[in-house]
């Protein structure tokens, strides 16, 4: 779990599309590539529990993570939107 860069995110699901999970804001997270890989078709919070369990995760980490996700998922955790600029005066 690591900040990551615009050559190596990618979008996530939550809640995978194989488990009914849908496109929305509430359900999508930005994600390196390899964890990506490592998460498959696992539900988040299953993934995160199971970093916990391997130690790269230590409890207050998870927490953290799991409040996260239930903040998302309820919309009470929304994506910053990029100003749209305005365009010049003639």
């Amino acid at each position: 779990m690591r900040r990551t860069t615009s050559t190596v995110q990618c979008l996530d699901h939550v809640v995978p599309r194989v488990r009914s999970g849908c496109n929305s804001y509430r359900n999508l997270v930005s994600s390196c590539i390899e964890c990506n890989s490592q998460k498959g078709e696992k539900a988040s919070d299953d993934f995160l529990r199971r970093l916990y369990r391997e130690g790269q995760l230590n409890a207050a980490e998870l927490a953290a993570r799991l409040r996260a996700l239930e903040a998302l998922a309820s919309g009470k955790l929304r994506p910053p939107l990029a100003a749209v600029p305005k365009p010049a005066a003639n």
